[in-house]
């Protein structure tokens, strides 16, 4: 139907706001001065993805749930920097311009944390800009 009304283009733009509403990052950091870091944790499934046929006889459109992911900061909230950074069992989802941890390193990196430290914080500062 948004074919119609406005052709492929517009049909696109439509789905990729209706998805943007499920493809919420599992974390956001919000660190101020318009930075921002997207952290997208996957356990057991992969990176998702969305498609659609936007009318009877136009080609599918589709696409992964990190590209949804950056498109929302990017283009819809217009966030100045984001750092994306995606949490699976092994590097096989990485992708650009994605940051990649496995379960194992972040578990690693609490253990040797001690109790009470400011590991949130240490982890923010990682990702600040340089001054």
């Amino acid at each position: 139907w948004c074919a119609a009304l406005g052709g492929q283009s517009f049909a696109e733009r439509a789905c990729k706001l209706k998805w943007a509403f499920n493809a919420k990052p599992d974390l956001v950091l919000h660190l101020g001065d318009g930075q921002v870091v997207c952290i997208e944790a996957k356990l057991g499934s992969g990176i998702g993805r969305y498609t659609a046929k936007t009318g009877p006889s136009s080609r599918p459109f589709g696409m992964k749930q990190t590209e949804l992911q950056e498109f929302i900061f990017t283009e819809l909230l217009s966030v100045q920097t984001t750092t994306f950074v995606i949490l699976s069992k092994d590097k096989r989802d990485a992708e650009k311009p994605w940051t990649q941890y496995t379960w194992q390193e972040v578990f690693t990196a609490l253990r040797r944390e001690p109790c009470g430290s400011n590991m949130v914080a240490k982890f923010c500062e990682r990702f600040a800009r340089p001054a």
